[in-house]
């Protein structure tokens, strides 16, 4: 029964792949999803699989500038944030200081 469920699973995978596989096809070998999904599609090797993982799998550099990047967003919105938040104290200060 599990080797059934296993088979069945194995199916809906392969058929997930080739639903992707179609999608990605349309986009063209200009995409930049083509260029990073291109050795996905591979028939998995029954040798060494954590091989191909490892050659799939993203330099550690790239995740690395991808989390910078990210935490560069984060603080630059952080920034706008707390700029408008300053603006308004300015805004009140110069209203309660301002002699009529």
């Amino acid at each position: 029964m599990c080797t059934k469920n296993m088979k069945s699973q194995e199916n809906q995978e392969q058929q997930a792949l080739e639903q992707i596989r179609a999608i990605i096809e349309t986009l063209g070998p200009d995409s930049y999803i083509t260029s990073a999904l291109q050795n996905i599609f591979s028939a998995p090797s029954e040798a060494n699989p954590l091989d191909e993982l490892q050659q799939i799998r993203l330099p550690e550099k790239t995740v690395q500038e991808w989390d910078t990047a990210s935490q560069i967003e984060e603080l630059q919105q952080q920034i706008k944030e707390a700029e408008a938040h300053l603006a308004v104290l300015k805004e009140k200060l110069y209203h309660l200081t301002a002699k009529p």
